[in-house]
């Protein structure tokens, strides 16, 4: 995030815009929304400038300006059709200690436009960092047809009441569950400052809702790959209990207010044992909050999802399990790998490899013709599981996908085999997390050959086209 989004108060605020361009028009239809006063300065300004100021929108001094002009300006925005011109304005601007736009020209910007949906009091912002201004706009299209036209109303209702509020829910988390329900249309239509004071009144003391538990999958880091529902979760959670590979990049996407409990767990290495995490959820729930215990991939695969439930179903707490998107599917996905396939394996399994008793484990069955093995946290014991294997008679060459940070923009894929692949995991310093797939789906990179027939249909076409 190259800009960093802020609302500046432009009560008593001076914006003045230079250079007579016609690009200046549409940030003054914006920033007359505004208290603000604009001020235009030019000796020749457009046609769509001169109709603004028609409309008192702006006011225009009929001459160019000088350094004193610019004293006490919050803003400046520079835009003119005579780019020789240009560098002269930006310099002025720039000399004047505000904060400068050059429409169209994002290298000299000190800050940013962005689109805007407004529903006042509410209002949207929205950037890509100028970097897709197009894609900005189809955002705000999509959340104008989305957002209902009286949001505003209600907005305006809860800004009027906002000391009614705090006194009648003194505890934040309170007030939020109110608001929550009253935004999300629980309460009905609320079109009077009334009929909102009877809703604080009957609910102010209503008792404290009882805590209760959500166990959630994260998927295996591409945040995309979160389900609605575990989103849904993550904007309603007063507290986030997460692991180790959850990815910031999905706790962004989490209440920003909420409580957040770092409780990762690496080989060797526990934050909190298993039992404490367990303990502290239903603690929490019981102070009335609602805890959600966020797991990377599914948290009923390797993510002892399941004890953490029955601990909360013996203590008596409210639980849901949302499931997610499985390292294995997710990881398998992304590289083209199909974990079962018509020609190759009618069957899949998955384990995990760094168990203590790993030697006494049966795997007989598990790896071989038309199976395919997956298994999770196997990096430090793949000499193990390799001869394991072969003990039972599976073949040195089978193949193997070494998948590290699978879906993340790091992930990276090894392509291996049986006989190589703890000597490959060492040379290659594969780090966790890390997935193992053995069997005859990992043996060839379909990613890589659907992107060399793309090339060469894309060279086709040029050729048929006579390039």
């Amino acid at each position: 995030m190259r800009y960093y989004p802020t609302f500046v108060d432009m009560q008593g605020q001076t914006v003045v815009f230079l250079g007579g361009g016609s690009e200046l028009a549409n940030k003054i239809r914006l920033l007359s929304k505004t208290p603000a006063t604009l001020v235009v300065y030019g000796a020749h300004i457009s046609d769509d400038l001169t109709a603004l100021v028609s409309q008192n929108k702006a006011t225009w001094v009929e001459r160019e300006a000088a350094l004193e002009d610019l004293d006490g300006a919050r803003l400046i925005y520079v835009a003119c059709d005579d780019e020789d011109a240009r560098p002269d304005y930006i310099a002025l601007a720039k000399q004047s200690g505000a904060l400068v736009n050059v429409v169209d020209v994002t290298e000299a910007c000190e800050f940013i436009t962005p689109a805007l949906v407004e529903r006042a009091p509410l209002t949207i912002a929205i950037s890509s960092d100028s970097a897709a201004p197009a894609l900005s706009r189809h955002v705000k299209a999509s959340l104008e047809q989305s957002l209902p036209s009286d949001l505003g109303n209600i907005g305006a209702l809860v800004d009027a009441a906002r000391l009614e509020l705090k006194a009648a829910f003194p505890d934040t988390d309170d007030r939020r569950r109110f608001l929550d329900k009253l935004f999300s249309g629980l309460f009905g239509n609320v079109e009077t400052s009334a009929h909102l004071q009877g809703l604080i009144e009957t609910h102010k003391d209503a008792p404290r809702p009882v805590g209760r538990i959500a166990i959630v999958g994260a998927g295996p880091g591409d945040p995309e790959l979160l389900t609605i529902k575990a989103h849904r979760a993550l904007q309603q959670a007063d507290v986030i209990v997460h692991d180790k590979l959850v990815s910031d990049s999905i706790l962004d996407l989490a209440r920003r207010d909420a409580q957040r409990i770092y409780v990762g767990k690496s080989r060797a290495n526990h934050t909190m044992q298993q039992e404490d995490i367990s303990q502290l959820l239903v603690t929490l729930a019981r102070q009335g909050k609602y805890v959600v215990r966020l797991k990377g991939g599914d948290p009923f695969i390797f993510g002892r999802g399941g004890e953490e439930l029955d601990k909360a179903v013996a203590a008596g707490v409210e639980v849901d399990v949302v499931p997610g998107v499985s390292a294995a599917l997710g990881c398998a996905a992304a590289n083209g790998i199909p974990l079962t396939h018509r020609d190759h394996a009618s069957a899949v399994s998955f384990v995990a490899g760094q168990r203590k008793d790993l030697a006494q484990q049966d795997w007989h069955g598990l790896a071989g013709p038309g199976r395919t093995l997956v298994v999770y946290m196997g990096l430090n014991a793949a000499g193990d599981i390799a001869k394991k294997l072969s003990a039972d008679g599976v073949r040195a060459s089978l193949p193997v996908a070494i998948i590290e940070n699978g879906t993340r923009p790091d992930s990276r894929t090894i392509r291996s085999d049986l006989s190589t692949m703890a000597e490959d995991i060492e040379r290659f310093e594969v780090q966790s997390p890390a997935l193992l797939i053995i069997g005859d789906v990992a043996a060839e990179d379909r990613a890589a050959q659907l992107e060399q027939t793309l090339a060469e249909v894309v060279q086709l076409q040029a050729v048929g086209a006579g390039q």
